[in-house]
């Protein structure tokens, strides 16, 4: 998709992930700011489907489904949010959920 919105990679880089791991959310806002010195815009849109019918869905898959959709897109909209606060830098930045 980020190249899709910028071919030339100067405002926009894709970066693959696995959302089920939480400790990639660090690992996320590193190699972005690696790349660009700040962070303007973040919209984590980590999420898994089950192929599964609502009406036979178990208890268990229902969990891990909100376990990473909403979940895990928390934990990248703080850790991009802590390095936006580490950094000093109090400019306006719109952190979008669209799990």
């Amino acid at each position: 998709m980020a190249s899709s919105l910028d071919f030339s990679g100067e405002r926009a880089i894709p970066i693959a992930y696995d959302a089920s791991k939480p400790a990639n959310a660090d690992a996320v806002v590193s190699a972005w700011l690696a790349r660009f010195d700040h962070i303007d815009h973040v919209v984590p849109a980590a999420a898994i489907f089950e192929s599964q019918s609502f009406a036979t869905m178990t208890d268990e898959q229902w969990r891990r489904t909100m376990s990473i959709n909403p979940g895990r897109s928390f934990l990248y909209l703080q850790a991009f949010y802590s390095s936006h606060q580490a950094g000093g830098n109090n400019r306006y930045h719109r952190f979008v959920c669209c799990a």
